[in-house]
């Protein structure tokens, strides 16, 4: 079964990437946007997510490494850092294993007790 699109395309000789090119030219003028442009969006949102994700892990990470170490400068433990996918605060009396936000909440505890 041909549709109208179809005989159009065949009496007129034009093809659908002919089409597609027009369109495209179009919505680009329209949002003042070129084709690469256009490609690069569709072909890396993925890498984008994953670059965004990646950076808010860093910044999480960076923030507990920063807590673990103002908690060394104030004597409050002698160590910490990652072991075995687990955040390790070592104190001079014992060894803690959390997760990251566990870890997190006890530095942030341990420090606000000695801040007056």
């Amino acid at each position: 079964m041909t549709t109208n699109n179809d005989a159009f395309i065949r009496r007129n000789r034009v093809s659908l990437g002919f089409l597609r090119m027009v369109l495209f030219s179009q919505l680009m003028t329209i949002f003042n946007v070129n084709l690469l442009d256009i490609i690069l969006i569709v072909m890396n949102e993925d890498f984008f997510r994953d670059r965004i994700n990646q950076e808010l892990e860093n910044i999480s990470f960076n923030n507990l490494t920063e807590l673990g170490n103002k908690a060394i400068h104030l004597k409050l433990i002698i160590g910490h850092g990652w072991r075995n996918g687990k955040y390790e605060i070592l104190r001079r009396d014992e060894a803690v294993l959390l997760s990251e936000q566990e870890a997190r909440v006890y530095l942030e505890n341990l420090i606000e007790k000695t801040d007056f």
